[in-house]
Parts: structure tokens; C-alpha cells; sequence
């Protein structure tokens, strides 16, 4: 239960009043008693498992390319593997928040409650962890490109001084 002022909720003249809350969003179906299943509490709960079910896709799948690459021997630690790898470890980071926050909206358990989002919390690590990992990932993807650009200019540069020795030859 936390107390906050919502007219939405019946609250008048300023005077903020105690309603449910908390990581479900529970409705006021049961108010006092907060630790029941509210008229939208199917909401989170699916938006949780929709999550987690992404999360898994990009932690397998990235999995599935190093595994694959590895067996082909192509497995280099280049910058699109470091991304790829720096994308997996936020997106575990934040498969491990999402999890302990749908076990959260199961058990309805306000000791757990405090485990999540105390500090330091589960939450906390799990943000992380989800952030610091993301911005490597985003940092490194315009350190490719330059990479790319660069790459791309030598070959061109070095095409340009062949022209030039074959036309210096051809003078001579």
C-alpha cells in the first residue's frame, strides 16, 4: 500500500489517501487489502512473460551464433563480436530483473518485495548491469562503422596509388 494524491481515485482537496500500488499495479478491487489480484493485474503479467520470452530469444540466439561460429572456426574477437557480446550480457541483466519482478507478481510477497527493490537490490544490479552493458554495446557500434569507413578509404587509397605507379610507368 502507498499513499499518493489521485483524483482518479477519489481523492479531493489536496489530501492524499492511502491506495494499493506496488510492482503489480494492482487495481483497488480489494482496498486495504493490497496483497490480492486486481481487475488489471493480467496486464503486467503478460507484459512480464512477453519480456522474458524476448530476452531468452536474444540470449539464445546470440548464443547460437558464437556456438555456430566457433564450429566453423570463424569465431574472431573483433568489434561485432564484443557488441554481440556486450548485447547478450544486458540483455541477461535485464532477463534476471524481469524474472525476479514476474516471480515478484506471483508470490505477491512483500519480503521478496523488499529483497527486489531494496538497496542494494536485485533491481538495482539487474539496471544495471542492463545499462552499463547497453551503452559498451552502443558505444562500440559507431567504433565499427568507423572501422568500416576506414577500411574501405585504405582500399580506395590504395587503388588510387596503383593507378598513379601505372601511369608513371607508362611515361617512363
Amino acid at each position: 500500500m502507498s499513499c499518493y494524491y489521485s483524483e482518479e481515485l477519489g481523492d479531493v482537496n489536496d489530501v492524499p489517501t492511502c491506495h494499493c500500488g506496488g510492482i503489480m499495479r494492482l487495481g483497488q478491487d480489494n482496498f486495504p487489502v493490497c496483497d490480492t489480484y486486481g481487475s488489471m493485474s493480467w496486464l503486467p503479467i503478460c507484459m512480464a512473460l512477453i519480456n522474458i520470452g524476448f530476452l531468452l530469444t536474444c540470449v539464445g540466439w546470440g548464443t547460437w551464433m558464437l556456438v555456430t561460429l566457433k564450429k566453423l572456426e570463424q569465431l574472431h574477437f573483433n568489434d561485432i563480436t564484443i557488441c554481440l557480446l556486450f548485447t547478450m550480457a544486458s540483455s541477461s541483466f535485464e532477463l534476471l530483473h524481469q524474472a525476479c519482478e514476474f516471480i515478484q507478481m506471483l508470490i505477491l510477497d512483500l519480503e521478496f518485495q523488499v529483497t527486489f527493490s531494496g538497496t542494494p537490490g536485485i533491481a538495482q544490479v539487474g539496471l544495471t548491469g542492463l545499462g552499463c552493458f547497453l551503452v559498451m554495446a552502443d558505444l562500440k557500434i559507431p567504433l565499427l562503422w568507423m572501422q568500416i569507413a576506414t577500411s574501405g578509404m585504405n582500399k580506395a587509397e590504395a587503388e588510387r596509388k596503383k593507378k598513379l605507379v601505372g601511369k608513371v610507368r607508362a611515361g617512363a
